[in-house]
């Protein structure tokens, strides 16, 4: 059975995104307050970017973030959020434009953001989205070494390594993945890493694995065609093997 192993779902790493970074968010302009790139003449632009976007309201945010830049702002926090505008507007160039700026006013003006401190994971999700993979991979193992319970970076190392067909480091990621303690992984994103490794354990010939990540997949969704294929062919051949196995005994 072949099937194309590699998944790149674009939307999941934009749910991932959204949901990991948004709560991070609050109270930026007393941080801006503090320790930003002021001036008056751009000061009340960024108050009302950041309370437009922090809120939800993206879109707006991005025009007075915007007007504040033009003007000659070069805030760390300001930056990054213009880069998550374009990030999560899939304007992937433009993001890491935007972030490329952004590490080096983090570092300096806000070294205990929470943010600053996950830019390594920001840069592996932009190269992952832009097919830049030889630079996403050291970005994601800086990340990991801090923290190897996100399963977004889990999930992006073992798509990569499926490009360079490695399957068994593959599948090391999507288990990890599984078993991380990270919040923003959803059912939808485990039923997905399931599917990964039942594709995945299949092309390595592990069907015992695959047949149970298959039935793992099926029991939250029955009417599943992809599972329930992979899992008929697998109790085929193993009823043909056993077939095959009693035929000769009997003939020896």
């Amino acid at each position: 059975m072949k099937t194309n192993l590699f998944i790149k779902v674009t939307l999941l790493v934009f749910i991932f995104t959204f949901f990991s970074i948004s709560p991070c968010l609050a109270n930026d302009y007393a941080l801006y307050e503090k320790n930003g790139h002021r001036s008056s003449s751009w000061d009340s632009l960024v108050k009302a970017g950041f309370e437009s976007f922090d809120s939800g309201d993206i879109g707006t945010g991005l025009l007075f973030m915007q007007k504040a830049y033009d003007k000659g702002c070069k805030d760390g926090l300001l930056l990054l959020k213009i880069s998550l505008y374009y990030e999560l507007n899939k304007d992937y160039k433009k993001a890491i434009d935007y972030l490329t700026q952004a590490s080096p006013a983090l570092t300096k003006q806000y070294p205990s953001y929470e943010q600053t401190k996950r830019l390594h994971e920001h840069f592996a999700r932009l190269y992952y989205q832009t097919d830049q993979y030889d630079k996403a991979l050291p970005e994601i193992e800086l990340a990991l070494k801090d923290n190897l319970d996100n399963f977004t970076l889990l999930f992006i190392l073992g798509q990569i390594y499926l490009t360079q067909k490695d399957n068994q480091k593959a599948v090391q990621a999507f288990e990890l993945a599984l078993r991380c303690n990270d919040k923003s992984r959803t059912p939808a994103a485990t039923m997905t890493i399931a599917a990964q490794l039942m594709i995945t354990y299949y092309e390595l010939q592990d069907f015992e694995k695959s047949l149970f990540y298959a039935e793992r997949i099926l029991e939250s969704d029955p009417s599943n065609q992809t599972a329930l294929s992979y899992k008929q062919r697998i109790q085929k051949d193993a009823y043909q093997k056993k077939e095959k196995e009693a035929i000769e005994k009997m003939v020896q």
